[in-house]
């Protein structure tokens, strides 16, 4: 007679664990449920995207199917795909070449080289002008207070000789 306590071995490939359990068909019924469970959900949500999808765009329903299959079901991918103005333009996204010569190259590099020049050099000088500015501000100001200080001073030593004289 078999034993029926026997221990059952489950393998869930989704999160990769073995599970032992005593009551082997209860457990494997609860993920089966849940795997189903899953698979619909799954199911509902790519029917929601395939109807996005044809919402967003002239695509049939077989026709977004097939783009979303084509793009792993990335539906903003579709969109993007579908809604590509410069192609349908024909029109390129990259720039046309540049038709310069090489000789013409090279001086708009020294121009460009030469304008960065003047422009810091433009930049120094006028740094340089308003530093030399302000300390001559700033010199004024010092020598005009230490005029006053010496005015002031000069007149206190004159009134304390006056009133030497007077005394």
């Amino acid at each position: 007679m078999a034993d029926s306590t026997a221990v059952v071995t489950l393998h869930d490939p989704s999160t990769n664990a073995v599970e032992h359990d005593a009551s082997g068909n209860k457990r494997a019924e609860r993920i089966k449920a849940a795997r189903a469970i899953y698979a619909q959900r799954v199911a509902v949500r790519k029917e929601e995207i395939i109807a996005l999808v044809v919402r967003q765009t002239n695509y049939t329903y077989e026709e977004a199917t097939a783009k979303l299959q084509e793009n792993n079901f990335q539906y903003i991918a579709v969109i993007k795909e579908y809604m590509k103005p410069t192609a349908a333009k024909g029109a390129t996204a990259e720039p046309p070449p540049d038709k310069r010569s090489v000789n013409q190259m090279v001086m708009g590099e020294i121009r460009d080289f030469m304008d960065t020049a003047n422009r810091m050099y433009s930049a120094r000088k006028e740094r340089q002008e308003a530093i030399t500015k302000y300390k001559q501000a700033l010199l004024a100001r010092l020598l005009q207070e230490r005029n006053q200080r010496n005015a002031e001073q000069t007149s206190a030593e004159t009134a304390i000789a006056k009133k030497d004289i007077e005394n």
